[in-house]
């Protein structure tokens, strides 16, 4: 496969971009937050006081592409101390994979990925369900959209060899909603807009692209008018999650929208801006955490495009 469409590549991307949209001091600001977030004995801090894996991944997201210089040996032992990750779910243990992965990439190689193909694919293989996809947990009986989509991610990027298309696709169509959309579990009404956003992915890492194009007509009916994208029909306020996992299975799918739905979105994600430099999820969000401010980055990347202008954030954030 092309490495510039794998997923992580492309969120890379996306980063890039957003960081080179924003001016100067913007970036300084948010530069004083992810530092802040490092925790002094490795890994970053989430909400709480002590390093936290989960926000470790996003942490190293920004810090690699923002250079902001750290002990990385720090980081190193902090991983280090899952071992393998048979302790935990899969959804943390790949975020160990993937922390890993960075942290070989920002040490120039210096430190070494504990997890190549074949190993990925074995510490994998008993979160597989029976009825195809991955679960969360071992030994369950069906999939779930949300963790066969980081899984089949994760394998695709290590050069593994990706679950049947067959049991995929079965997966998707269980969680198929009642009123459109995917929800991550069977049997919901009505669809989850990041949830969506991730079966267009997989479809599309498939060459399902007729399906995905289906699904993306359900994702553009969540755009709010004010800017942003809503979790579904229910919602009637616009949040971070949604917006960033939207846009980029739009931008995935060649969806577009009108200029002054991009402007308004700008200002969204400016109106997300804490005054500790991070972002928070949503406009009644007064927490500001490592995850937001990743997903803001990105969304500024892909709403910039090819453009060479800087978006200032308002200062009286």
């Amino acid at each position: 496969m092309d490495p510039k469409k794998l997923f992580n590549n492309r969120l890379s991307a996306y980063l890039l971009a957003g960081i080179k949209s924003l001016p100067d001091e913007s970036l300084d600001e948010i530069r004083r937050f992810i530092t802040k977030s490092l925790h002094p004995y490795g890994g970053f801090r989430g909400h709480g006081s002590s390093a936290d894996l989960y926000y470790t991944t996003f942490g190293l997201y920004c810090a690699t592409a923002l250079k902001i210089p750290a002990n990385w040996e720090q980081t190193r032992d902090f991983l280090a101390r899952y071992e393998e990750g048979e302790e935990l779910d899969l959804v943390h243990l790949l975020c160990l994979v993937r922390c890993w992965k960075m942290l070989e990439f920002v040490t120039g190689g210096t430190v070494k990925d504990p997890f190549p193909g074949p190993v990925l694919e074995k510490i994998l293989e008993p979160f597989l369900a029976e009825e195809g996809g991955f679960n969360k947990g071992i030994g369950r009986q069906r999939g779930t959209i949300f963790e066969t989509f980081l899984a089949v991610m994760a394998l695709d990027e290590h050069g593994c060899k990706l679950p049947p298309q067959e049991d995929v696709t079965f997966i998707i169509q269980e969680m198929k909603t009642r009123w459109g959309g995917y929800a991550n579990h069977r049997g919901l009404r009505i669809g989850v807009t990041s949830v969506t956003a991730a079966v267009i992915t997989l479809l599309h890492r498939y060459g399902l692209n007729d399906q995905a194009q289906e699904a993306g007509q359900w994702i553009l009916k969540q755009m709010h008018e004010k800017g942003g994208l809503k979790v579904n029909e229910l919602s009637v306020i616009p949040d971070l999650t949604s917006t960033t996992t939207a846009l980029m299975a739009m931008d995935l799918l060649g969806l577009g929208y009108s200029e002054e739905w991009r402007q308004n979105t700008l200002d969204f994600i400016g109106s997300l801006w804490s005054g500790d430099g991070g972002f928070c999820g949503h406009i009644v969000d007064k927490r500001s955490d490592l995850e937001y401010t990743f997903y803001a980055l990105i969304v500024l990347g892909i709403l910039q495009g090819n453009t060479q202008q800087s978006v200032p954030l308002p200062a009286n954030h």
